[in-house]
């Protein structure tokens, strides 16, 4: 059910998502790096 190929179709759709979303209501979408977020969590949550 879920192979590569269809893992990358359902991520560039979130993409395509996200993007429209940026787009539509650009100070109202959050990108968080997960990276960065793990690598320097804030302290105070």
């Amino acid at each position: 059910m879920f192979d590569l190929a269809d893992i990358g179709e359902l991520y560039c759709a979130y993409r395509q998502a996200i993007a429209f979303w940026v787009e539509v209501l650009p100070d109202r979408v959050l990108d968080v790096s997960h990276e960065a977020l793990v690598a320097t969590p804030d302290p105070l949550a």
